[in-house]
């Protein structure tokens, strides 16, 4: 009988010793590949909220929306797509009588941009991974969708991942060198960031970051991009830093990249230790683009 061929047990070691080389070699490049993409993608979800104002700056004598978060007692909180301060805390659908109460002054995004922006996935960073469909609210009883809520209104605390800068006034300079953010209100002003991927380190307010235990949200830094040593708990990524000190971004923040979008269509990369610390109220601390200027 003839002798079958077979591999060595020294033939099968070097052909897993070369494997483990060539994943060695593959899997910086895969990773970087990734994240470009995931870049890429959350840059065209800027963009398009970029075009969804201008639609509507182009409809209304090139004024932009009001700040999703207004309603009337210059509470700006511009990582909300539907907030009213009367009822910040409330992890609920609005009862009709609550709605009633701040039909006037509760500015909710989808008010000014449901009909051009339908999709309420533009307003979330892909990384994020909060979806139109996804059932809300996520902790407790499900009530409609994400995108439901954004288009109606009916829920006080909506969380996006991006900062929504336009029509904001809530910012002011809390680190040498820094002056209070002067947000666009139309098309034709000076300074026109209008959008970028959130970055912020939360004293209180802690439903802002919408965990599942509301208190584990303080006291720490909360990101739409992922960065080292962070946990992801829809929607961010977040470092928990009791008493940190905000004059310096803390070490895990040294390779992270965010996305920040103007008003002339253009969308720009740039590295959190390129940005400035402005802070609301000493409460919530927000790091913006060195270019808000």
């Amino acid at each position: 009988m003839r002798k079958e061929d077979a591999f060595t047990l020294i033939e099968l070691l070097v052909v897993i010793a070369v494997i483990a080389i060539l994943m060695a070699i593959l899997l910086p490049a895969l990773r970087k590949a990734r994240e470009v993409a995931r870049m890429v993608a959350c840059s065209s979800n800027q963009r398009q909220v970029i075009l969804g104002l201008l639609a509507y700056s182009h409809d209304n004598e090139h004024k932009l929306p009001p700040s999703p978060g207004k309603d009337g007692n210059s509470w700006h909180r511009p990582n909300d797509l539907n907030f009213t301060y009367r009822f910040w805390s409330k992890r609920a659908p609005l009862t009709d009588a609550e709605m009633d109460s701040v039909k006037n002054v509760y500015h909710y995004a989808g008010r000014y941009l449901g009909t051009i922006l339908e999709n309420s996935e533009v307003f979330n960073c892909p990384v994020s991974k909060i979806r139109d469909g996804a059932i809300w609210p996520p902790y407790g009883a499900a009530a409609g969708t994400y995108g439901e809520f954004y288009r109606t209104g009916r829920f006080p605390t909506l969380p996006c991942t991006y900062s929504l800068l336009y029509s904001f006034d809530g910012f002011n300079k809390a680190s040498a060198g820094a002056e209070p953010f002067d947000a666009p209100n139309r098309t034709t002003d000076k300074n026109t960031l209008v959008i970028q991927d959130t970055l912020m380190y939360l004293r209180g307010n802690p439903e802002l970051a919408w965990l599942p235990d509301a208190a584990a949200g303080q006291n720490s830094f909360h990101s739409c991009h992922s960065f080292e040593h962070a946990f992801h708990a829809k929607p961010y990524f977040t470092l928990k830093q009791p008493g940190a000190d905000l004059s310096v971004l803390p070490w895990q923040m040294n390779g992270l990249k965010l996305n920040a979008g103007y008003l002339d269509g253009h969308v720009e990369k740039f590295s959190a230790t390129e940005t400035v610390h402005l802070t609301h109220n000493g409460i919530a601390h927000n790091w913006l683009t060195r270019k808000y200027k």
